[in-house]
């Protein structure tokens, strides 16, 4: 299943990288001096829980979720690593956008992404992200049956049963359960987009044929999904009652449209603090504005206070918002060498609702367990 599964302004609208931008296109503002070093690596624990209204019933997948900066004079590269693996539940089946049950039952998940982007503005230079599946890596989307409204063409019929071949059409791409690559130039506005041939089986077996393909990105501001992360960690109104609004280019739903898609992005950010609790390793220190160190608890976790930012596609459709727990600004993370950092995301939950009603039916919960911010 497609995950949906991230200073002063934006300088001259995005000259760093050579970018026009049109009347109207939002002005962003991110802190002077980035809130990570020249590098970190931030740790997370997935857990998928099933909803029974705002209950957690129980856990049908786990994973992890690993991201690593490095910066130099004036860029910085991010890489993204993903594994999701779904237990034997039966809950772990849910409903495509069509009605249609997708199983996940016993299936694994892993992609890797990556993005390069300036320092001072954060505008994308290059990316590019991997969920194409390979039975002899163990890597990529897992293999799901299609999901389209009709018979495929029989090919042949043997021993073991008809079998069938299906060519995907432009009507039925949201719903191919392959993975994809795609690399982007966002310097040139290219990008290439790919996806492997190979086959899928659930009442019959259906093979399907390579995408190879080039997509024309607009010079407009925006953002790489891979570095959203980042963008919101940076963004200065990350503080209470703060709010700011971003645009993220999609490479994949552009190839699915069949034109280039760039979403508009509104961040909120809650009144109040949230209390997160995480368990992080002994050599790092929390220390707030008085200079007072945060302590851990009896149960060996910290208990960081942040702000509840909530990131969500500004649309008449929008879907249920990302929400980033970020340490409050005003704390300080200091590391290994007494290196100093600020605004961890501590937190990331992703919510589902049922296509049938409007009841939770999922909720996906990214917890850190690990961060350095040297090497």
């Amino acid at each position: 299943m497609k995950k949906k599964i991230l200073c002063a302004l934006l300088a001259a609208c995005m000259a760093a990288v050579g970018a026009g931008c049109s009347a109207g296109d939002a002005r962003v503002n991110f802190d002077a001096d980035k809130p990570w070093s020249n590098y970190e690596t931030s740790t997370y624990k997935i857990e998928r829980f099933f909803m029974n209204g705002e209950t957690r019933v129980k856990t049908v997948a786990e994973g992890t979720y690993v991201s690593t900066l490095r910066s130099d004079t004036d860029k910085t590269t991010v890489k993204n690593e993903f594994t999701l693996a779904y237990n034997n539940e039966p809950e772990t089946t849910v409903m495509d956008e069509r009605g249609n049950l997708m199983a996940n039952k016993g299936l694994t998940d892993k992609f890797y992404g990556e993005v390069t982007f300036a320092n001072d503005s954060l505008a994308p230079v290059s990316a590019a992200r991997n969920t194409n599946f390979s039975s002899t890596e163990n890597y990529g989307l897992a293999q799901r049956p299609l999901n389209d409204d009709a018979m495929p063409a029989l090919q042949e019929s043997s021993d073991e049963g008809a079998s069938h071949f299906f060519n995907l059409s432009s009507g039925v791409k949201y719903s191919d359960p392959r993975g994809y690559s795609y690399t982007v130039d966002y310097e040139q506005n290219k990008a290439k987009y790919s996806t492997t041939s190979g086959s899928t089986s659930s009442d019959f077996v259906r093979t399907y044929k390579n995408v190879n393909t080039e997509i024309s990105l607009a010079g407009n501001t925006r953002f790489e999904n891979e570095q959203l992360n980042y963008v919101v960690r940076a963004l200065s109104a990350i503080n209470r009652e703060g709010s700011a609004t971003f645009y993220l280019a999609s490479i994949h739903d552009s190839y699915a449209r069949g034109d280039y898609v760039r979403y508009t992005m509104n961040v909120s950010c809650d009144k109040n603090h949230s209390t997160v609790d995480v368990s992080l390793p002994g050599e790092l220190k929390f220390v707030n504005p008085e200079n007072q160190e945060i302590e851990k608890s009896e149960n060996g976790k910290y208990s960081l206070p942040c702000v509840k930012a909530t990131v969500s596609v500004s649309s008449e459709t929008p879907g249920p918002g990302i929400k980033f727990y970020v340490t409050d600004p005003s704390i300080t993370v200091i590391g290994k060498n007494n290196v100093k950092t600020k605004k961890l995301i501590t937190q990331i939950v992703f919510t589902e609702y049922a296509v049938t009603s409007a009841k939770l039916a999922y909720e996906t919960v990214y917890t850190l367990i690990d961060y350095t911010n040297s090497l």
